[in-house]
């Protein structure tokens, strides 16, 4: 009998032999010794970041970080709103401030909260 060779029997693998332990219970004793390494705290002292005063920061100039057509994806509010509107790269806080009759204080505020999400800088 001639065989085709696509017919030829195939060599036949060696069979799987199972392990000599239980996969599972190796795989959950394995993970319960996993630890996750914590490096200890420092023993340093962390310094406390410098606070400036609201008339040592009058002098910083705010900047977009977005173009202003992107503003419209973030949840202001109105007081953020009329800030951003006098955010040039140019004028400093005390002469926005002074534009929206609000103290200097408040508008550091604002722009801090604004420069967390990352909609201006200050320089």
């Amino acid at each position: 009998m001639n065989r085709h060779p696509r017919n030829k029997p195939r060599h036949s693998e060696p069979p799987t032999v199972r392990p000599p332990f239980d996969p599972d219970s190796f795989a959950r004793e394995s993970d319960s010794r996993v630890r996750i390494e914590v490096d200890p705290p420092s023993r340093r002292p962390t310094v406390p970041p410098v606070v400036l005063l609201a008339s040592e920061r009058a002098g910083e100039v705010p900047s977009l970080a977005l173009g202003r057509e992107d503003l419209e994806w973030f949840e202001l509010s109105a007081m953020a709103r009329s800030l951003l509107r006098h955010v040039n790269g140019r004028d400093t806080v005390d002469v926005i401030a002074s534009r929206l009759a609000m103290p200097v204080a408040d508008v550091i505020t604002e722009l801090d909260g604004l420069a967390r999400e990352g909609v201006v800088t200050v320089r």
